[in-house]
């Protein structure tokens, strides 16, 4: 909830239990699983990270919160989730290869095999972030450059590699 940018991700098991009154979740009854990688996918895209820094109240330090009268009025592009089949797998699987990357990557203790990784991983987030944009938000060129021009505060590499 305060944070200073998005970050999802979803338990497939139901093993974990949020005790910090600073984290946001989303509970779905009847959930789908490809749909929890596309929601979780979305939240971790540049528009998504970008959006929620605009309406977010900022604190101090750089933080931003990022609570439920802050996110719901984000944009989110049910309608193509619903509509389109072949984007939400391609969605599901670049989001199962980022998994399977960084998950070598974390294992990884070869400094040049690591640097390899990291440019693959980078690649993966900048395609994923083309999926999300252009064809579930539908974003034009023009819209595109303003997102791109506005990266996400904190690098998604940088923080998964802080955390191990």
């Amino acid at each position: 909830m305060t944070a200073t940018d998005t970050f999802s991700a979803f338990d497939i098991n139901g093993d974990f239990y949020l005790d910090n009154v600073n984290v946001n979740s989303i509970h779905l009854e009847n959930y789908d699983e490809n749909l929890m990688y596309v929601i979780s996918a979305i939240f971790n895209s540049r528009i998504f990270s970008l959006f929620a820094r605009i309406i977010a109240n900022p604190q101090s330090g750089g933080y931003l919160k990022l609570n439920k009268q802050f996110l719901e009025p984000i944009p989110f592009p049910w309608k193509n989730i619903n509509n389109r089949n072949s984007i939400v797998s391609d969605v599901v699987s670049l989001s199962k290869k980022i998994i399977n990357r960084q998950n070598e990557l974390l294992n990884e203790k070869d400094v040049s095999t690591h640097d390899v990784l990291v440019n693959s991983l980078k690649n993966m987030w900048n395609e994923l972030d083309m999926i999300v944009e252009g064809e579930l938000y539908e974003l034009n060129n023009s819209q595109k450059e303003i997102v791109k021009n506005n990266p996400r505060s904190i690098d998604r590499i940088e923080m998964l590699l802080r955390l191990n």
